[in-house]
C-alpha cells in the first residue's frame, strides 16, 4: 500500500515538470518585457509643419489610351517624340494610376507634410463622374489626416467640380460664384490659393473669358515683345490680394494659382508688400523657376498626370517645399525615381520686411 502511494505521488510530481527532448512543456511562458511590447506597436508618422507638397495638372480621364495619333488628330494630351513623323504623337497616359502612386508616396512619407496643395487641371474629362473618381482617390489622404486643398484650372468644369466637393464652397474665403480662394496658414508661412483666369459669373466653362481676351490685347499693344502666360486677376481679385497681404504684414506669404503670371504686369503692386514671397503655379507641366528681382519670382510645377509637352519632356512628378531657417527649398520628385530630373532643386531666400534677403 505504501509502495503504491509512493508511485502515485512520483507520477503526479513528474507531470508538473517541463518535458524535454523537443516536446513542448506545459508551463506558461513569462510575459514579454514592456520594451518588446512597445517595439511591436505601429507608430504613426509625425507631421512636419515646415513641409508642404505641391502637385498640379493631374488631368484625370476615364478611358486610358496610348496610341499614335493621326496627322491633325486631337487627343486629350499630346506627347511628341523625335522618332515620329511630323504631326504625329502618342495620345494619353494612365493619369489615375499616377495619382494613386502619388497618394501612396504621401502616405509613406515620414514625417508627413502639413498640407498637400493641388494647383489645377484636376481633370480632362470634366463630367461629375471624373470628379467623383478624384474624390475617391483622395480618400486615403483624408483618412490619414493629411489636409489637402484644390484649386481649379483652365481644363476644369467648375460646376461639376463643386457638385462633388460641396464643402469646398464653405472652405473658400470668398464666394465661389466669384472665384474660389483659400488661405492655408502654417507657422512659418501662409499660402493663398485662387483661380487665375478671371472667370465671370455665367461664363465659366471656357479656358479664358472676354475680360482676359481684352486684357491680352491691351498687353500686347503696350509690351509687344512680352508673352502673357494665359492667366489674369480681375480688379476685384486685385483688391482682395492686397487685403490678404495686409492682413498680417509680418507673416511671409506665397500666392498660388494654376497659371504662370508676369507679376510686373499682372500684379505690379507685389513689391509694395515685403511679406510677399513669390508665385507658385502649374499649367506647363515642367519644373522651373522665374526670378527677375526682389519678390518677382515664381516656381512652376511639373505635371503629375502627364509629362511636359512639345519642347519639354519633364516626367510626371510633384514638388516638396521645405521651409528652412533662411530659405525655401523646392525639390522635384519624379514618380519614377530613376528619372535624371529627380531631386532637381531650386532655393528661394526668405525675404524680410525690407524686401531683401533674410
Amino acid at each position: 500500500m505504501k509502495k503504491d502511494l509512493l508511485l502515485f505521488l512520483f507520477f503526479l510530481l513528474f507531470s508538473f515538470f517541463p518535458r524535454v527532448n523537443g516536446i513542448a512543456a506545459n508551463v506558461p511562458l513569462p510575459a514579454d518585457p514592456p520594451a518588446a511590447a512597445k517595439s511591436s506597436e505601429k507608430i504613426s508618422p509625425k507631421t512636419d509643419k515646415n513641409l508642404v507638397v505641391f502637385a498640379s495638372d493631374m488631368h484625370l480621364i476615364k478611358k486610358v489610351e496610348l496610341r499614335v495619333g493621326k496627322k491633325g488628330e486631337k487627343g486629350i494630351h499630346q506627347r511628341y517624340y523625335t522618332k515620329m513623323q511630323p504631326g504625329e504623337w502618342l495620345i494619353e497616359y494612365d493619369t489615375k494610376e499616377n495619382l494613386r502612386l502619388f497618394i501612396q508616396k504621401m502616405l509613406a512619407m515620414n514625417p508627413r507634410p502639413a498640407a498637400v496643395l493641388f494647383l489645377g487641371d484636376i481633370a480632362s474629362d470634366t463630367d461629375q463622374e471624373i470628379y467623383s473618381i478624384y474624390r475617391s482617390l483622395l480618400k486615403p489622404l483624408a483618412d490619414a489626416g493629411i489636409p489637402y486643398w484644390n484649386i481649379p484650372g483652365n481644363h476644369d468644369h467648375f460646376d461639376n467640380y463643386y457638385s462633388i466637393f460641396p464643402e469646398e464652397r464653405k472652405k473658400s474665403i470668398v464666394p465661389v460664384e466669384k472665384w474660389g480662394a483659400y488661405r492655408v496658414e502654417l507657422p512659418a508661412v501662409d499660402f493663398v490659393l485662387m483661380e487665375t483666369f478671371a472667370p465671370k459669373k455665367g461664363d465659366r466653362n471656357g479656358s479664358f473669358d472676354r475680360f482676359f481676351k481684352q486684357k491680352e490685347r491691351d498687353f500686347y499693344k503696350k509690351y509687344p515683345n512680352y508673352y502673357v502666360y494665359e492667366g489674369w486677376f480681375t480688379p476685384e481679385q486685385h483688391q482682395w490680394l492686397k487685403e490678404q497681404l495686409q492682413k498680417n504684414p509680418a507673416k511671409p506669404i506665397f500666392l498660388c494659382g494654376h497659371h504662370p503670371m508676369q507679376m510686373e504686369f499682372v500684379f505690379p503692386e507685389h513689391d509694395q508688400f515685403p511679406n510677399f514671397q513669390g508665385w507658385i503655379c502649374g499649367h506647363y507641366h515642367t519644373f522651373y523657376q522665374i526670378v527677375r528681382e526682389g519678390s518677382n519670382r515664381s516656381i512652376v510645377l511639373p505635371g503629375l498626370g502627364v509629362p511636359g509637352i512639345g519642347w519639354n519632356l519633364d516626367p510626371p512628378g510633384y514638388v516638396i517645399m521645405k521651409m528652412e531657417p533662411n530659405q525655401y527649398r523646392f525639390q522635384y520628385c519624379t514618380l519614377n525615381p530613376s528619372e535624371p530630373q529627380n531631386g532637381r532643386t531650386f532655393i528661394f531666400p526668405i525675404l524680410n520686411r525690407s524686401g531683401e534677403r533674410k
